[in-house]
């Protein structure tokens, strides 16, 4: 059985990868834009399974016969807020500032496809981050290294040119891009981790 992360991700290549995971890549493009009759978790949600749906009604699918295939969507929950990847820089200072001196949520939703048992899974994980009280030439510094703007929420809790995050409750894999002890858990419970894991 082959796995197949369904994701431009580099974070997300990175954290499976550093997990001792053996998988294969691919990407799906779809309008990731929020649908604002839609809750938090329902949002976040329908992304991850609409990745899914579009790999699996595409021709890369048919590439592999017997995987598990997984896609995920992150987002930052701020006062019922919800924050994708920004669309321009001002818009990442602006979550920025929403962020500032604030607890934020960060959620995300993770799709799972069996071929061989031709099921679905799919689970939600959360984690609560706090940031330091920041001011706007800090926040303009880190807006204009340009790495903001493919980040739910216009940050990345690995990166290295800013020290934004005082605490955070919970996995922070999660916070970076994908709950891994989560989808461990998943792989233990339906034995499949040794089918994967490198050794």
């Amino acid at each position: 059985m082959q796995l197949v992360l369904v994701s431009a991700s580099p974070r997300r290549k990175k954290i499976l990868t550093d997990a001792g995971l053996s998988f294969h890549t691919e990407t799906v493009e779809i309008s990731e834009i929020i649908d604002e009759n839609l809750n938090w978790q329902q949002a976040v949600s329908q992304i991850a399974r609409d990745k899914l749906e579009s790999f699996l009604i595409s021709d890369k699918s048919l590439k592999y016969i017997d995987y598990l295939a997984i896609t995920a969507d992150t987002m930052v929950l701020v006062e019922e807020q919800i924050l994708g990847k920004p669309e321009s820089i001002a818009q990442a200072k602006e979550y920025l500032r929403l962020l500032s001196g604030r607890t934020h949520v960060v959620i995300t939703a993770v799709s799972i496809y069996n071929s061989k048992l031709k099921s679905v899974d799919h689970f939600v994980e959360e984690s609560k981050v706090h940031f330091y009280k920041l001011n706007d030439e800090q926040i303009s510094q880190y807006v204009m290294s340009g790495t903001c703007l493919d980040k739910a929420g216009a940050y990345g809790l690995q990166d290295e040119d800013h020290d934004f995050v005082q605490f955070v409750i919970g996995s922070v894999n999660n916070v970076i891009g994908f709950p891994i002890e989560r989808f461990f858990e998943y792989l233990q419970r339906r034995g499949l981790l040794s089918l994967f894991k490198q050794v």
